[in-house]
């Protein structure tokens, strides 16, 4: 399109990037007033509804429209200052500027004399690659990379800015006849800022042994495969404060969730077969929950948050599930007034031994002295409980069972010396 041969008084329709034709008309040399949306002569083609742009070379004007004249002055500015990056990728329609977390794009004109020019078009559009797009003020509709105002009685007029997902700088290029201006406002991401803080706090949370439906004697029947499931799982909560005297936590924020032992899951549950070891997680009001799972096997690991450059983390050792349960005698054989040690071992169903395991021995025949209560036995961190005892009476049998999964147990028997 040789825009450079058009004759003053011409009107060019086109489709495409407003900021791009001026660029073009630049180069050569064509000076033009835009306007859009707009109407042709005689309600020919409705602009705002198909989006064709009109350009003017000077000399003419589209019907209706003022414009600027050399001498007169445009001014872009923002309300606030900078702008959050949106929430989501498809915001929809935003019922007004401020439901869409949008900016206020104030444009001021003024004649050669200084005063208000009133009525006046000006055509506002986005820069290459800024990350947003322009809408109404206050009536909801679909926002795009341009938009027209018309001044009011004191030379100004408001668009709205509505930024995309991601950080930036926007810049806003206004024109109204030759006269040409622009400003830039800040993107930011929606993470908490600089100089906050991000606590982390994990509670484990209580659930049942999983065991075979029919118990497990000294370890038969085996345990099965290790399986993901909720036998233990643990509540992380996130909390979000700003930074003394700096801007607040944007509502909603976001962090990034990671883990090194097991997975986590945004609903509570952990059957799900996806098991994410890193979850973005949205701050309400400065906070979030979710749950880390650790299955059957437990784990000892570390959780850690961020959200920008502010970083928060917290460990958790939980112990697997306990799966199998054996007992062994320090000697086989023992007279009246023997010392015996009884050592148990609670196993995960990766056979790993459990930790912090209650485990209690019960003499079922014979007599046994425990040198401690054998009903406040708990494993240590190789899964092993261990008591000291003096017979009394041999033969003695001996049933050691798990406090919190009964159908685990492991009976043993000491005979007595000839």
């Amino acid at each position: 399109m040789y825009l450079s041969r058009q004759k003053p008084g011409a009107i060019v329709l086109f489709y495409g990037d407003i900021g791009g034709a001026i660029d073009h008309l630049g180069k050569t040399g064509v000076s033009t007033s835009m306007i859009l949306p707009s109407r042709l002569r005689h309600n020919r083609i409705d602009l705002a509804t198909i989006g064709i742009a009109c350009l003017v070379v000077l000399g003419g004007a589209c019907e209706g429209a003022a414009t600027l004249s050399t001498g007169s002055t445009l001014i872009v500015a923002f309300e606030p200052g900078f702008l959050y990056a949106s929430a989501s990728a498809d915001g929809g329609i935003p019922t007004s500027c401020a439901a869409g977390g949008g900016a206020i794009v104030r444009v001021l004109g003024f004649g050669s004399d200084g005063t208000p020019a009133k009525d006046a078009q000006v055509v506002l559009w986005l820069g290459a690659g800024s990350p947003g797009s322009l809408a109404s003020v206050d009536k909801p509709g679909p926002p795009g990379t341009s938009y027209t105002v018309t001044l009011g009685d004191d030379g100004s007029a408001q668009a709205c800015l509505l930024a995309n997902t991601g950080a930036g700088t926007v810049t806003v290029n206004a024109r109204s006849g030759v006269v040409q201006a622009s400003g830039s406002i800040d993107v930011r991401a929606r993470v908490v800022p600089s100089g906050g803080t991000l606590n982390v706090t994990v509670t484990p949370l209580t659930a049942a042994n999983h065991v075979p439906s029919q118990g497990s004697t000294c370890g038969e029947p085996g345990p099965g495969p290790c399986v993901p499931g909720d036998g233990r799982l643990a509540a992380v909560a996130l909390e979000a404060t700003p930074p003394s005297g700096g801007p607040g936590v944007p509502d909603p924020a976001s962090a990034v969730l990671s883990v090194d032992q097991g997975w986590l899951s945004p609903d509570g549950g952990c059957t799900s077969a996806s098991r994410p070891d890193q979850l973005v997680v949205p701050l309400q009001a400065g906070a979030a929950t979710t749950t880390w799972c650790f299955g059957n096997t437990g784990a000892q690991g570390t959780v850690t948050a961020v959200s920008g450059t502010v970083t928060g983390s917290a460990r958790l050792a939980v112990p697997a599930v306990p799966a199998t349960l054996t007992v062994t005698a320090s000697q086989a054989t023992a007279v009246g007034g023997a010392n015996i040690v009884l050592t148990a071992f609670v196993a995960g169903c990766d056979g790993s031994g459990v930790v912090n395991e209650p485990v209690q021995f019960m003499v079922t025949a014979g007599a046994l002295q425990f040198a401690t209560a054998p009903g406040l036995l708990r494993t240590g961190t190789d899964g092993t409980a261990i008591v000291s005892a003096t017979v009394t009476t041999a033969p003695v049998s001996v049933t050691a069972k798990l406090l919190d999964a009964p159908a685990v147990s492991c009976p043993i028997q000491i005979g007595a010396s000839q």
